[in-house]
């Protein structure tokens, strides 16, 4: 594998392009995507973003200032870990920004200024690697205005991580080549990428990273042991910085509904998703919002990368027969197979071999990859066709000239297979046109290319340089109609009049509303032409984590983990039909469930349990027979309790008991109440159960038992007694001083300066 090359430049024209001027017109080209968005008059609203990400953002934010890290959140699901599940952004240093400005404002913004930090950082990763400032622009903007980053704009978390991505491969490498200062460096943003979250993204880019790192050590171009034990160097930094987040997050995985066998292979890219690189349209259908989508694949909208990138990548094999681009090449085609799923072989394969691979639940993922190793053989070729003499810019010519014959060829193929055998819910006329328009631009960019390479040095070179730039971010921008549908701020910005109306109030520590299972198919299958109203309705009907803008609390939520025994639970309060089963409810404290007849309106229930109760006979069953028991319509929550078999030993009387409780506070973090008992009893809570939750009964630790599978009890003496229960994330401690003294190491190692240099002695 080459050294990294400083400037491979033909002429003078290819210095022009310099970071500052890269930057300005990234600038220009986002605000010309997303003007509404910028200037406050619209945010994002599609799927996620105001379903997840706004909610737990405003969670964050709100929390934050209340003065308390939000560890727990007892608004979903009954209780659940929020911080552990990485990808809330909690710690991640510029969700600052969010935290100090209109959050309906600021979480769009903060999305797009990421879009800036990838770009900026794609073309410095390109540049160092190839030494061309023509191919790092091509690079920086490919990777930025790509179908995969734009999906991602509903997902503020994976934007955040994606953009560091090619700062951890740029200051990682350079570590292991140069140590120094590249080495804390290196951690840093390595750091930075852990405290945004998604795994997933986290373990392609290291994985990417370790696969050109033995490359390197095979070919013997560097001493092995010194770049290995650097690298290991920054992985250890990188994991001591990020174990604020990395220590709870492996905490809860084992108590979470996650697994190995997990994943069972849905939406994978389909057997024909490589025509989407050709074609974006291919085999989608309009959804009611205008957003196309493949079918039986729901995780991005498009993973188009640009078909003038298409052939400049794969004519990358031929025009730069580096190492490295052999490696980005066979990752590429390798991370394509794997993202269809079943379909690839591969996937069913190499999960047999490495069973933890079952904790990605979707393989298409896997097409992320493709997100950074596109724009890097971009900008290969590009370098390529710009070095030599004329004759030898000829020569390399014919290869993308070639391939873009080839890709003309297929991409009618494609659109005559479409106008022959329509599918179903599939727009042809849109497929037809979007085809023809790729092949339209494919020519154009290879003309302004062409131009690139032969018009006279000057102003006539860089405007063809300007026109190839363009003529790239035309074909992305304009891919596939309303990727990112907008809707006014208006409607994160106010609570809504009618659910803070609710009577019984759905609050924390009261009570908790909850949708039936007929509601949450409507909702999840259903939504309107206009963004606005569609997310007005699902407001209206608190649908996935719309309630935490609310502050009411619910028995259900959406997020990457749950509980496993509360997610046991959880389908047993109700099957996907408007029947609900009523006792669990009452247990539940469900006041406010949907309306049988309006999924928007809520009907009160009168008869719902208060949240803590106490005094109930004590029945010992396993995990089988308690959910069997839970199921049964003679199930009575007030009068019976089940617990596990090891209760035994802290529940010596398990009749039933004459108790009063008295609440005295209910927090997020911290639950008080005065139990009083005419003989030992046994204190319920319908909270799901964690190990970090910690209960004292008169300031004496006491065990907290799993009740009704998945909820808590404590055991309390007879007479009046003072039950505190604490949320004590010891993982969330140890990670954070672990994180803070790494921090310190490293901001230490950056400013320290190096000692002068010493003159050598005289002969």
């Amino acid at each position: 594998m080459t050294s990294p090359v400083t400037d491979a430049s033909p002429s003078g024209w290819d210095a022009w392009i310099t970071p500052g001027r890269f930057a300005a017109l990234l600038g220009l080209l986002i605000f010309a995507m997303f003007p509404d968005v910028l200037l406050g008059t619209r945010t994002f609203v599609f799927r996620d973003f105001g379903l997840y990400s706004y909610p737990v953002a405003h969670h964050v934010r709100e929390s934050f200032w209340r003065g308390e890290m939000p560890l727990w959140n007892p608004l979903n699901n009954c209780g659940i870990p929020f911080f552990a599940q990485w990808s809330t952004m909690a710690l991640y240093p510029p969700f600052l920004f969010c935290v100090l400005f209109p959050l309906s404002w600021s979480l769009g913004v903060f999305c797009l200024l990421h879009l800036v930090w990838a770009g900026l950082g794609m073309y410095f990763l390109a540049h160092r690697w190839t030494g061309s400032r023509f191919g790092a622009a091509a690079a920086g903007l490919v990777f930025v205005f790509n179908g995969i980053m734009l999906s991602c704009l509903i997902w503020p978390y994976y934007v955040a991580v994606i953009s560091w991505s090619p700062f951890v491969w740029l200051a990682t490498e350079r570590a292991w080549r140069e140590g120094g200062r590249w080495i804390p460096l290196a951690a840093l943003a390595g750091a930075m990428q852990m405290l945004a979250g998604i795994p997933e993204i986290i373990l392609l880019t290291w994985l990417t990273l370790a696969a050109l790192l033995a490359v390197e050590l095979f070919a013997g171009t560097g001493p092995r042991a010194l770049w290995l034990g650097r690298c290991l160097l920054v992985i250890a930094l990188v994991t001591a910085l990020g174990a604020v987040q990395i220590f709870p997050f492996l905490d809860f995985l084992p108590h979470s509904h996650r697994d190995s066998g997990y994943a069972g292979g849905e939406w994978a890219m389909p057997g024909t998703g490589w025509a989407n690189f050709l074609v974006p349209l291919f085999l989608c259908y309009e959804t009611s919002t205008g957003v196309f989508m493949q079918h039986n694949q729901g995780v991005v909208s498009s993973y188009y990368q640009g078909i003038g990138v298409a052939v400049l990548a794969v004519s990358a094999v031929w025009l730069a027969p580096e190492r490295r681009v052999r490696v980005l090449a066979a990752l590429t085609l390798l991370c394509v197979v794997l993202a269809m799923g079943p379909d690839g072989a591969v996937y069913s394969w190499l999960r047999k071999v490495f069973p933890p691979l079952g904790l990605m639940r979707y393989p298409v993922k896997f097409v992320f990859l493709v997100l950074f190793t596109a724009p890097l053989l971009c900008a290969f070729a590009l370098r390529a066709l710009a070095a030599g003499d004329a004759a030898a810019q000829r020569r390399r010519w014919r290869v993308p000239v070639a391939l873009a014959a080839a890709a003309g060829l297929l991409i009618a193929g494609l659109l005559l297979y479409v106008n022959h055998f329509p599918q179903e819910a599939s727009d042809r006329v849109a497929t037809l046109w979007n085809g023809v328009t790729r092949a339209v631009l494919l020519a154009l960019m290879l003309g302004a290319l062409w131009r690139v390479l032969r018009a006279p040095a000057g102003r006539p070179q860089m405007f063809a340089v300007a026109v190839f730039l363009l003529l790239l971010w035309a074909d992305l921008a304009t891919h596939v109609p309303r990727q990112n549908p907008t809707t006014s701020r208006d409607l994160f910005d106010t609570q809504l009049p009618p659910l803070q109306a609710l009577r019984p109030a759905p609050r924390p520590g009261e009570a908790r509303a909850m949708l039936r299972g007929s509601a949450i198919l409507q909702f999840s299958e259903k939504m309107l032409k206009d963004p606005f109203n569609t997310f007005l309705l699902q407001r209206l009907g608190l649908f996935a984590d719309t309630n935490l803008p609310e502050g009411l609390a619910k028995v259900d939520g959406f997020y990457s983990l749950f509980l496993r025994r509360e997610h046991e639970v959880f389908p047993r309060v109700f099957g996907y039909t408007n029947t609900i089963n009523e006792p669990l409810a009452d247990f539940l404290g469900v006041a406010q469930v949907t309306s049988t007849t309006n999924i928007f309106a809520w009907t009160a229930r009168t008869n719902f349990m208060p949240l803590i109760t106490a005094g109930q006979r004590v029945v010992f069953a396993d995990g089988t027979n308690t959910l069997a028991a839970l199921e049964s319509p003679n199930f009575n929550p007030r009068a019976v309790v089940f617990l596990p078999p090891a209760a035994r030993v802290s529940f010596t009387a398990t009749n039933a008991t004459a108790a009063q409780v008295t609440m005295k506070s209910f927090a997020a973090h911290r639950i008080e109440c005065d139990v009083t008992a005419t003989q030992p009893a046994v204190l319920v809570i319908a909270q799901a159960n964690y190990p970090a939750w910690k209960a004292r009964v008169n300031g004496t630790l006491v065990p907290l038992w799993h009740a009704n599978h998945a909820f808590q009890a404590v055991p309390v003496p007879a007479g009046t007694s003072r039950v505190t229960l604490t949320y004590e994330d010891r993982a969330y401690t140890l990670g954070k001083w672990l994180s803070l003294l790494a921090f310190v190491g490293c901001a230490a190692a950056c400013v320290r300066r190096r000692p002068p240099a010493v003159p050598p002695a005289p002969v």
